[in-house]
């Protein structure tokens, strides 16, 4: 892959406020292509943009989602043809935003129910003995 493009796609990264020790790039031939591969380090999420064999600037993506089983798409736009780099662009900044950035949003966002189940055993009204005024002095008796 040109620098050019290469340099683009780190510029998305740092655009949509990524940090830069999250991330892990790296070169390889898959499929006969030479790819560049963007890892986000310690997930499965990975980025994989892959140049024709005949021209620089024909590309196809494959990348994996943040969903349940972290699944791949295939390669975009299909195992036959090959997209621009204005396009991988697009598919990068979507993958950025609507898989990277939402898991890890999924993994500091703070756990209302289970906040939730610990401060309803901390005041549970239904093991209240109201009856009990074992721990109350003389005057509060009176006033109860």
């Amino acid at each position: 892959m040109l620098k050019k493009h290469k340099n683009e796609l780190l510029q998305i990264i740092q655009d949509e406020g990524i940090a830069l020790s999250q991330i892990r790039k790296s070169e390889d031939i898959i499929n006969e292509h030479p790819a560049v591969i963007i890892e986000i380090i310690g997930t499965p999420l990975k980025f994989i943009v892959r140049h024709s064999i005949e021209n620089y600037e024909w590309f196809d993506c494959n990348f994996i989602q943040f969903n349940s089983s972290f699944s791949a798409t295939g390669y975009l736009p299909d195992d036959r043809d090959y997209c621009s780099f204005i396009d991988v662009r697009k598919l990068f900044t979507t993958w950025l935003r609507s898989h990277v950035k939402e898991y890890f949003d999924e993994l500091t966002a703070p756990d209302l129910w289970a906040q939730f189940a610990s401060e309803s055993k901390l005041l549970n009204l239904n093991t209240i003995d109201f009856e009990d005024k074992e721990f109350f002095n003389a005057e509060e008796k009176q006033q109860i």
